[in-house]
């Protein structure tokens, strides 16, 4: 019985060793230790046995089963790492969000009324102004054989000529000077010598007056306009009143004495007689004994006049005269 039992014995030790073993492979730490503990208690049933020569029993293999079980599973629970409590997470209570704004709400736009623009009516054709039928017509003439300034005359056609005829030898002279009302040249419309029949244009209305110089010449000058041929020419514009202011007569040469002018444009009128070939001539000084102008320049027993247009003032004549008699007047506007 004692080598059954030890036997036994060895058996259960044996076992036990195969048991820790297993349990230390799969739990390590302080099973490594439970074959030598198991190793031990069999060792010491085997050597009880074969003191006491007393048969192992199956409840004593049981019993001893059961205490390796609880030592196992207590030496597991020993070695298992402390349960870690959780950390409460403290979830931080909202922000309350700041109540919205209200929008503010824009007043409705009206919606226009849309304009109802009317289809417009075809604009009438405008009946076409006729153009009005142009004519060339006499404003003023003057006939002569000296020099001279004449009256001024108004134009109110776009365009106006002056036409002259002249008849002398190749010793005559006849220039046309064109100036206007206020004595500023304005072109010569004629520098001829001998016969000739000729027109010079303009072409600007307005109000003008010639001045004409000649020597061993008659003359024929006429001023035309082209105007609408339903109107009436202006012609002169001259006042049409006059009024002697000095007169003189005589045969020779002389200076007059000094005479007033209080209104322009004035006059100076001459008759010649008493000779198919003399001379007259007829200059005009001012106060201080300035030239102004040659009144008159003739040749032959004639009849004249020339406006002077010089302003207000004090004034005389120089009179040149050769073989002919001869009254002057001198007449300024009433």
């Amino acid at each position: 019985m004692g080598l059954v039992g030890g036997a036994i014995g060895k058996k259960i030790g044996g076992v036990l060793l195969i048991v820790g073993s297993f349990l230390s492979l799969i739990a390590g730490g302080l099973f490594g230790i439970l074959p030598f503990i198991l190793l031990l208690i069999g060792g010491i049933l085997a050597l009880k046995e074969k003191i006491a020569g007393e048969k192992t029993s199956a409840t004593t293999i049981i019993a001893v089963v059961i205490i390796l079980v609880v030592v196992a599973g207590v030496a597991y629970y020993l070695t298992l790492p402390p349960a870690l409590t959780p950390t409460p997470t403290i979830t931080p209570a909202p922000t309350p969000s700041p109540p919205p704004k209200p929008t503010p709400t824009s007043a409705p736009t009206p919606t226009p009324t849309p304009t109802i623009t009317p289809y417009p009516s075809p604009s009438p054709t405008p009946t076409p102004t006729p153009t009005p039928k142009l004519t060339w017509r006499e404003v003023i003439a003057w006939q002569g054989s000296g020099a001279m300034n004449t009256e001024t005359f108004e134009i109110i056609g776009s365009s106006w000529r002056v036409n002259w005829t002249s008849k002398g030898g190749r010793d005559s002279l006849l220039q046309i000077f064109i100036y206007d009302e206020n004595s500023n040249l304005v072109g010569l419309a004629a520098n001829i010598q001998g016969s000739s029949s000729d027109s010079s244009y303009v072409h600007k209305e307005g109000r003008y007056y010639l001045k004409i110089n000649s020597a061993n010449m008659d003359w024929t000058i006429v001023v035309e306009e082209e105007a609408p041929i339903d109107t009436e020419p202006v012609g002169s514009v001259m006042p049409q009143n006059y009024k002697v202011v000095k007169t003189w007569s005589g045969s020779g040469t002389k200076n007059t004495e000094k005479f007033l002018i209080s209104k322009h444009p004035w006059r100076i009128s001459w008759e010649v007689s008493d000779g198919d070939v003399g001379l007259l001539q007829i200059f005009i000084y001012d106060d201080e004994e300035n030239m102004i102008d040659m009144a008159a320049n003739v040749m032959k027993t004639a009849d004249g006049y020339s406006y002077v247009y010089t302003k207000e003032g004090k004034f005389y004549l120089t009179i040149n005269s050769a073989n002919v008699n001869w009254k002057i007047t001198v007449e300024e506007p009433q």
